[in-house]
């Protein structure tokens, strides 16, 4: 081979190297965005009545795909949300806590997610993207965005 062609040779595979580092990169740098689930019934009762938790999180699973959301932990409860304290509920909020990057709930809807003030304020100091499938509509406050806005409703 000649010296030309050597470096040619060289030349085209030092840039293929640096091809392939800056698309790991760029797959590095792309930010995932992540999400939980978090379904709630008040009572196996209720639950017997047709507010399956498994019709919810089939929806908001459905949902979390059509909107490029990768769901990383789903919390589900049976019981009242009257009051502060649920157990999975609970759990979710540490969860959030310890991982920064995942800013997103999405529920099916308001009565699911709370029903006392002092959950509504847990979760608005959290700062959260918080999605109400169902009501079609998106509190964005996990990335400094302080707003709400709706996004069509769901059935």
């Amino acid at each position: 081979m000649s010296r030309n062609n050597s470096r040619q040779v060289k030349a085209a595979q030092t840039t293929r190297t640096r091809a392939a580092a800056n698309a790991r990169q760029r797959q590095v740098a792309v930010p995932v965005n992540e999400c939980v689930i978090y379904a709630r019934v008040s009572s196996k009762d209720q639950e017997k009545e047709g507010f399956s938790i498994p019709s919810q999180l089939r929806l908001l699973r459905d949902y979390a795909t059509e909107n490029g959301l990768t769901v990383v932990d789903e919390f589900v409860d049976i019981e009242t949300a009257k009051r502060a304290g649920r157990t999975n509920f609970s759990r979710m909020l540490d969860a959030l806590r310890g991982r920064e990057g995942c800013r997103t709930v999405l529920v099916e809807k308001t009565d699911r997610l709370y029903r006392n003030i002092s959950d509504w304020v847990t979760l608005d100091e959290l700062h959260l993207d918080i999605h109400l499938v169902k009501e079609g509509r998106c509190c964005l406050r996990g990335r400094g965005r302080p707003r709400s806005s709706s996004t069509g409703s769901r059935s």
